[in-house]
């Protein structure tokens, strides 16, 4: 009887990825030695250099039909493929810095503020308001912004309440009130 062998499965290469902020097909294909189209795409690494790497007639295609050298609010992940040379494929993610929340000047973590929205007709509306103000104050200071229509960012509302911020947002006048009394 002879030993039977066990075929080993090859080991794949593990597929070197490198991050770019920026990539861009080259002008128009070269060819090589044997009259076959080289495409080749031009990248900005995260580091900040420029590199210029073959890659296939899909990627090229893909990154002029989804115009992706136009697309500045992703990142790529360009994958290489066995040769580690030329660029087999190409996946967007969002850039860090894109993908946070603004606020408003005014608008904090916390939500410690009253807002109220300034009307045309220099009436207001309550918008929000923090679930540790009691009624009483919110009541208070809705009298007070109603009896001086035309506060502004930093004044004091019966020398006690601060406007802390004054902005538009949306087209709509946004005030915030500080609902501890100084």
């Amino acid at each position: 009887m002879s030993p039977i062998e066990k075929v080993k499965p090859k080991a794949k290469s593990p597929t070197k990825i490198v991050n770019a902020i920026s990539i861009k097909p080259s002008p128009l294909p070269e060819q090589d030695d044997d009259g076959n189209a080289v495409f080749k795409i031009q990248y900005v690494t995260t580091d900040g250099k420029q590199k210029l790497a073959p890659c296939t007639k899909t990627i090229f295609q893909q990154i002029v039909s989804n115009r992706l050298c136009a697309d500045h609010r992703n990142n790529f992940r360009l994958r290489l493929g066995a040769d580690n040379v030329t660029v087999s494929s190409i996946d967007r993610t969002p850039k860090p810095e894109l993908n946070t929340v603004f606020k408003t000047v005014g608008e904090d973590d916390g939500e410690t503020a009253l807002v109220f929205q300034r009307h045309k007709d220099k009436s207001f509306t309550l918008k929000t308001q923090p679930q540790d103000v009691s009624p009483a104050v919110v009541e208070e200071i809705t009298e007070l912004i109603h009896a001086n229509p035309e506060v502004d960012a930093d004044d004091f509302l019966d020398g006690r309440y601060q406007i802390t911020a004054i902005t538009k947002k949306g087209g709509a006048e946004m005030i915030f009130v500080s609902p501890i009394a100084k």
